[in-house]
């Protein structure tokens, strides 16, 4: 199996697909966008990682059984 990770600024998605590329389990967590000042858009990278663990978690129980 393979899985992909993309880290938008909306949040994260994680895609795993078996060998023949079939998916398998698709999973995202959203992020958050601050905007102290009018032109400004900041993130906070610790959501990122966040955001990828709880992407990740729900990719796994998505996972079929042997």
């Amino acid at each position: 199996m393979h899985i992909g990770i993309d880290l938008g600024t909306s949040g994260v998605r994680a895609l795993l697909v078996d060998e023949a590329g079939t998916p398998v389990a698709l999973a995202e967590s959203h992020t958050t966008v601050a905007h102290p000042q009018h032109g400004w858009a900041e993130q906070d990278p610790s959501e990122w990682r966040a955001a990828l663990e709880i992407a990740l978690g729900k990719t796994a129980r998505g996972l079929p059984t042997f």
